[in-house]
């Protein structure tokens, strides 16, 4: 983390706390827990886990530069393979290749977690797939492989982006009540399984 970085996470911070009514966990209404240190407790036990929606604008305003970085590798390389798709039906002839554009864009798709059920039988039956492909048609093991690609480096830069917010709430309570209030990092109570 450069000294830029912490000059802009520090100002954006100040900018939350001057924005909003509520800075501390004590002042959240109906909430059980009443300060940061007790709201830590309960995530390393297991007690609450949390969930975020994908906002890349949030990893710009919390994100360090290499976090940033890195979210853009993985959010750009389904593109990547994409285009190395066009390039290949092109280069070979072999038009089946386009096909790997849109297992590609599938996948991606299929990365949203309001989608992962659906993505499920996908999964399981794609490996199965390509393994025959591999075997006998080179070509679809390809395109098949392009769906894991999408899926795998669209689910990868999700997670990176929880997995963030998650860190930086337990870190700062002026940066978990704005992301609670407001809906963006959501806390599930595992022994009640059900949501604060």
């Amino acid at each position: 983390m450069t000294s830029n970085d912490l000059d802009r996470l520090a100002g954006n911070e100040k900018i939350l706390m001057d924005g909003q009514k509520i800075n501390r966990i004590c002042d959240i209404p109906n909430f059980p827990f009443s300060s940061l240190e007790e709201l830590r407790a309960a995530k390393k036990s297991g007690a609450i886990t949390f969930g975020a929606p994908y906002r890349p604008d949030l990893l710009e305003a919390f994100g360090t530069r290499g976090e940033i970085l890195a979210n853009y590798f993985w959010t750009n390389t389904p593109v990547l393979i994409g285009i190395t798709f066009i390039v290949a039906a092109f280069v070979t002839g072999k038009y089946t290749y386009f096909w790997g554009v849109l297992t590609t864009l599938f996948g991606f798709l299929l990365a949203a977690p309001y989608l992962r059920r659906l993505a499920s039988p996908f999964i399981g039956l794609g490996w199965m797939f390509c393994i025959y492909f591999a075997l006998t048609r080179p070509v679809w093991a390809w395109v098949i492989g392009g769906f894991y690609g999408g899926i795998i480096f669209a689910g990868t830069a999700r997670l990176q982006l929880t997995m963030l917010l998650e860190k930086k709430a337990l870190t700062s309570e002026i940066l978990f009540c704005y992301l609670f209030l407001n809906r963006i990092l959501v806390v599930k109570d595992n022994k009640r399984n059900e949501f604060l």
